[in-house]
């Protein structure tokens, strides 16, 4: 753990947050662009054309089995009425991401890689239920639980794996365990690392409010926290989990899913169906649990 000042302390996580690296201008620029509802086409197009290895990917995306088209997608305007704006939007995201090496986070239990898998499969729940609920959201929400945790990367750095988790015993929530030894939680400092990235403030507060979702006027926190707990429900060891826990989740998870206006079973049913299209479910998995 970093002993120092408060002061100091803070200084030493901005340090790190501005060490990684930062997501591609065409990247900021697309998600800039998607989060405006003013937004054209033509100009989403024009920045796709800039990066030939992000249209690369996004074709690549849209003639896959799970896109199932019923002809070959060849141009960048087919490819984003295939695949929708959200998805594009978080494959960019991906395909900047996806390729850095995937570190394991001690203190969190992660092996190399698994964060960011977590983090996949969740952006495919919010996907479901952007497309189900009728509340008002933009479709940089899919983007917002892709990055949810990425604030995770950045305090993994500075947390004592053995104080936090003697933290984690003692709290229902993580963040509450991580601001009680670093003052800090990865939903905030992810949305700071957003911020200096110059993302949209849409995606930025999605992921600092995706544990507190009543503390934002926007609906979009309460889909990055409806989409993580599902995929919790579907991948998290149950012996590992307490009652207490396990409550205050259900709790949280459906007091979203009532905000949002959507049925539970429908999005547990086109989540998984969107996870299995993507090769992020296989027959043997377990079924999140209603």
């Amino acid at each position: 753990m970093y002993h120092s000042s408060n002061l100091d302390f803070h200084h030493h996580l901005l340090s790190l947050a501005e060490a990684m690296k930062p997501l591609p201008t065409t990247v900021c620029r697309l998600a800039a662009l998607i989060a405006d509802e003013h937004s054209q086409m033509a100009d989403v197009v024009g920045i796709l054309r800039e990066d030939p290895s992000l249209v690369a990917a996004l074709l690549r995306q849209s003639n896959s089995a799970s896109s199932a088209p019923a002809s070959e997608i060849v141009t960048v305007e087919a490819a984003i009425v295939r695949l929708g704006l959200a998805r594009v939007l978080a494959i960019a995201t991906h395909t900047a991401i996806g390729a850095q090496p995937q570190d394991a986070l001690a203190a969190y239990d992660l092996a190399p890689g698994r964060l960011w898998d977590h983090s996949v499969r969740v952006s495919y729940v919010a996907e479901a239920i952007f497309r189900r609920t009728p509340r008002k959201l933009g479709p940089e929400v899919v983007t917002a639980a892709l990055l949810h945790d990425i604030g995770q990367i950045v305090l993994d750095k500075v947390l004592d794996p053995a104080h936090f988790h003697l933290a984690r015993n003692a709290h229902v929530l993580v963040t509450t365990a991580e601001r009680e030894l670093v003052e800090v939680d990865h939903a905030e400092l992810g949305a700071m690392l957003l911020e200096l990235w110059e993302i949209p403030a849409t995606i930025a507060d999605a992921v600092r409010y995706h544990h507190d979702p009543s503390s934002d006027d926007d609906m979009a926190a309460h889909v990055v926290q409806a989409s993580n707990l599902l995929i919790h429900a579907l991948d998290d060891d149950p012996d590992k989990v307490s009652r207490f826990e396990r409550e205050a989740d259900e709790e949280r998870l459906r007091q979203s899913l009532a905000l949002l206006e959507v049925d539970r079973r429908d999005i547990v049913d086109r989540s998984l169906e969107l996870l299995r299209r993507a090769g992020l479910l296989s027959d043997g998995d377990s079924p999140i649990e209603l």
